[in-house]
């Protein structure tokens, strides 16, 4: 290697070991390399150069150089380019999980660029799109569910009230009711969407909100799907209808409102309730793998109990296990234990499973 290739490699070793340490501007940089008496003076624009070598060897190695509040440091790189091995296995999980939202803008595009990045080609496309299949209901996404979507973060990110005509999901109000909401949050629950908010009646900038007046809305049952800025089509008594998100969600404590809910609503009064329930075969099986809540612990287990409340033939010696959950008593909770059939009951009946006092079995009202 010639000379001056020498230098170079030294300077570049040098200049890696102060990136190392993350402290050195470009003009602190060049002073410290002049100082060494084992090489020759430098301009900055030579530093400048060998800096530019040095981002591309990073980057090869999956790290990069960046420069914060002047001073030069080394990083990880994120992005797609540098999954290791193990996450490259991932990506056939990746793009199904967000392959049900391809009609959201930029989706499409994520999924391309991770093809393009992770070289995948006609060999393995088969094992990407394949590979992998989710049977929970998905979200549907059309173009109108999409632009409603858009709409109501676009009123999020600029603070400001919307307006849309609202038929109640119970049937107690006959027409549509004129709505006028802070927006706060969309939210999943088993494939269906919906919408988290305060309404403008009950905010006021110089009063603390109380959780209470939390509402949820169903995305569905907007008329038309669409959302209006509140200003232009209600104004009363100069009502403001702009509010600070940031502030609001953290007043409200949003992100642990749902903690103790299963499902998209929560009492009012905000009551956690210490629910125990058995589950029994299948069902036992079912939410041992994918537990009802965060919160759910197995409390008891039974082994090859004879239950002869079961409406099956078969099957009736089988596991149980008593089940405790700390949560909100709501028609959603009931409606996921009504899903195992009599296969769960209160734990007021025992282990042994529903009888009356004379030990008959009591068939649970499950139709299926």
């Amino acid at each position: 290697m010639s000379t001056a290739g020498n230098k170079r490699n030294k300077r570049e070793a040098l200049l890696m070991e102060w990136f190392e340490e993350g402290r050195y501007a470009l003009n602190q940089l060049n002073t410290m390399m002049n100082a060494r008496a084992d090489l020759k003076p430098v301009s900055e624009r030579t530093i400048d150069n060998d800096i530019k070598r040095i981002k591309g060897q990073l980057e090869s190695k999956g790290h990069e150089l960046v420069n914060h509040n002047g001073k030069y440091r080394i990083v990880e790189k994120i992005g797609l380019k540098h999954l290791n091995n193990d996450e490259r296995l991932m990506v056939p999980v990746i793009e199904n999980l967000i392959k049900p939202y391809s009609i959201i803008p930029g989706i499409k595009r994520v999924i391309d660029e991770i093809r393009k990045e992770q070289r995948i080609g006609s060999t393995h496309s088969a094992v990407v799109s394949e590979s992998m299949a989710f049977t929970s209901p998905h979200i549907v996404v059309n173009s109108k569910i999409q632009n409603l979507i858009l709409s109501l973060l676009k009123f999020m990110f600029n603070g400001n009230a919307c307006a849309f005509n609202y038929h109640d999901v119970h049937g107690r109000i006959n027409g549509d009711v004129l709505q006028i909401l802070f927006p706060l949050q969309v939210r999943e629950n088993l494939g269906r969407l919906y919408l988290v908010g305060i309404p403008v009646k009950y905010y006021n900038p110089n009063v603390r909100v109380e959780s209470k007046y939390v509402r949820t809305f169903a995305l569905d049952c907007i008329l038309n799907l669409q959302v209006q800025a509140a200003s232009e089509v209600f104004d009363e008594n100069n009502q403001s209808y702009t509010y600070d998100y940031k502030s609001l969600i953290k007043e409200l404590d949003l992100n642990n409102y749902f903690t103790h809910a299963i499902g998209v609503w929560r009492p009012p009064n905000g009551q956690v309730k210490t629910i125990k329930r058995y589950f029994a075969g299948w069902a036992l099986s079912h939410v041992m793998a994918c537990p009802l809540h965060s919160s759910q612990i197995q409390l008891e287990f039974y082994e090859n109990i004879e239950l002869i409340h079961l409406r099956e033939e078969t099957n009736k010696i089988t596991n149980v296990g008593l089940i405790q959950l700390e949560v909100y008593e709501t028609p959603e909770l009931y409606f996921r234990f009504a899903a195992f059939r009599d296969y769960s009951w209160c734990s007021s009946y025992g282990f042994t499973g529903p009888k009356d006092e004379n030990g008959n079995p009591i068939i649970l009202n499950w139709i299926y």
